[in-house]
């Protein structure tokens, strides 16, 4: 049983992928390289494993382009310190009420739905500049993480409108 699971070549191939990202290597890389030890420990050709590979992907490609395209832009923008600067002139605003923040946040989280269609892209360009403010105001993370998935999860079922 136990012999069975550790040659089986999903969790073979989801290990890998796993072990690499931990590593820090890169996600795509890792995904087409976890696909082809998946094919190899399947006894599948090459040809065959990248003709399942892209076969899988084509019911799925736009999506996952649109969300690469999505990390490139938020990447490019958290290239030039642009939040980060943003963040100085609102952090003045916001110095002493952490509620009034944490509204913010899920604020910004509906918002990046609906008005603009960032969707989770959002995340890594606005917190990390905030988290000195973070541990200025004594901000919890789980409070942060509750407005976060609040704001992402609420305008799917309460709007009409974007993706509810």
């Amino acid at each position: 049983m136990i012999l069975t699971l550790l040659t089986n070549p999903i969790i073979i191939s989801v290990v890998l992928m796993t072990l690499l990202c931990l590593f820090r290597f890169n996600v795509l890389l890792s995904l087409l390289i976890s696909a082809l030890v998946a094919g190899v420990f399947s006894h599948l050709e090459l040809v065959d494993t990248m003709n399942i590979l892209i076969s899988g992907m084509k019911e799925n490609l736009k999506t996952a382009l649109s969300y690469i395209l999505l990390g490139a832009i938020a990447a490019a923008i958290s290239k030039t310190n642009l939040t980060a600067y943003l963040i100085k002139i609102v952090s003045h605003f916001i110095s002493h009420k952490k509620y009034l923040l944490l509204l913010s946040i899920a604020l910004i989280s509906c918002f990046s739905q609906n008005l603009i269609p960032i969707h989770v892209a959002f995340i890594p360009l606005l917190i990390p500049p905030l988290l000195s403010l973070f541990n200025k105001l004594k901000i919890d993370r789980r409070a942060v993480a509750c407005a976060l998935t609040f704001g992402l999860t609420t305008p799917y079922m309460v709007l009409p409108v974007g993706f509810g």
